[in-house]
């Protein structure tokens, strides 16, 4: 099988590149061909107003290069990452037009939610979902807080869902929970058309013994508002009694002037920035503990499954994608969203008691085994593939190291 993978990287790298990579390196690994159309979004700082607009509602260069390449590459599904807002749907009218099927995976909540996020203010916020146009979006500014950019938004998701884009040019979507197929279904999406496949850990990091953990928390991923930084920073600040436990921030964005500020007051406090892949999964293997406070929903949480997977302990927000990773008190810790109090308080449950961290970390690394490995998410992409009208039931067409019997019909 051949795929063409696409996907637009963004400025501030992320959990969606991450997964896109991964997936590349799943089908290769298993035999099967791929293809790849990427762009960066940073190009978005080069590009005039008018000209963003008009690429975010149709790119014509994106519909030329996607129908030249299928023509020359003839793959057999078109599988989408991120395509907001440079390739625009005119990719998918593309692959429709030469025949072949397409699949997009959900990174975020762009199709039910101007921002993508469903938070505004720094709560949940619903008020968009399902309409067809989606005014308050506009209104609160919702995308990147400018008014022109949440408008262009906002009408060309309008327009699509008028033009039937989302319902007729895209055969599956992905979701990666089962909150956020309730989401899309009650946006408008057609839920026959939707699977939850979740992401996947790779290489596997192997189990770190609580023995060997050090005497640090760690946050991992984008340093924005609805990651929670700020409940991080104001629960931490509640932890004195803790002088000698460091909490390590890895990652990027807008909020590293907070975390920056937060450091300078509290030594405990220290940035690492963007790290190379496996040097951030060796923070997380060696971490005490890893927390993960956002305040929005997340489609996945990819960073849960990856302490879970070194057999560290998570403490995250008891919300959304959160709440179906984790079991509370068996395969982690959640406390209520926003509240920081709550959160210093699991804080020092967890390292008052290593009965508590043993377990935790044992049965978050058994959650880890059954669930996300990497052979059960081969066989779960193809069985997408197969959803979306790719033949797969001939057993030559599998993969290598998979067993037959395990294919999906």
């Amino acid at each position: 099988m051949k795929a063409l993978m696409c996907h637009l990287y963004y400025k501030y790298p992320g959990g969606e590149d991450v997964v896109y990579e991964d997936e590349c390196w799943l089908l290769q690994e298993y035999g099967h061909e791929v293809v790849r159309y990427e762009a960066q979004n940073s190009q978005i700082d080069t590009m005039g107003k008018i000209d963003l607009a008009r690429k975010s509602f149709w790119n014509p260069e994106t519909y030329r290069d996607i129908r030249e390449l299928i023509q020359r590459e003839s793959p057999d599904v078109v599988h989408c990452a991120n395509t907001f807002p440079l390739f625009s749907p005119s990719l998918y009218q593309a692959a429709k037009d030469e025949g072949v099927p397409t699949v997009q995976t959900l990174h975020n909540f762009r199709l039910a939610c101007v921002g993508g996020t469903l938070l505004r203010n720094g709560e949940v916020c619903h008020k968009c979902l399902g309409k067809a146009m989606p005014l308050s979006g506009i209104i609160h500014r919702c995308y990147q807080g400018s008014l022109t950019a949440s408008t262009v938004s906002a009408l060309m998701h309008s327009y699509h869902r008028r033009r039937g884009t989302w319902s007729r040019l895209i055969d599956q979507y992905i979701l990666l929970t089962p909150h956020s197929k309730e989401i899309f279904t009650a946006a408008g999406l057609p839920p026959e058309r939707m699977t939850v496949k979740p992401n996947f850990v790779r290489p596997d990091p192997g189990f770190h013994d609580s023995r060997s953990k050090k005497n640090y928390a760690v946050f991992v991923g984008r340093l924005s508002k609805e990651k929670g930084l700020d409940v991080l920073m104001d629960a931490w600040s509640e932890l004195s009694e803790f002088p000698d436990l460091e909490l390590l921030i890895v990652g990027e964005g807008p909020l590293r002037g907070l975390v920056e500020s937060a450091a300078q007051r509290d030594p405990r406090i220290r940035l690492a920035g963007q790290l190379p892949r496996d040097q951030t999964m060796q923070c997380i293997g060696a971490a005490k503990f890893l927390v993960f406070p956002s305040v929005w929903y997340e489609t996945f949480g990819r960073t849960i499954i990856e302490a879970q997977a070194c057999g560290t302990p998570v403490i995250a927000s008891n919300m959304g994608a959160m709440a179906t990773l984790i079991q509370h008190d068996q395969t982690g810790l959640l406390f209520e969203p926003g509240n920081a109090m709550q959160l210093a308080e699991r804080c020092r449950n967890l390292l008052a008691d290593e009965q508590l961290q043993k377990r935790l970390s044992v049965e978050g690394r058994a959650h880890y085994e059954r669930e996300f490995s990497a052979e059960t998410n081969l066989l779960q992409l193809l069985n997408v593939y197969n959803k979306a009208g790719v033949n797969l039931a001939d057993p030559s067409e599998s993969n290598v190291g998979v067993s037959s019997e395990k294919l999906p019909s």
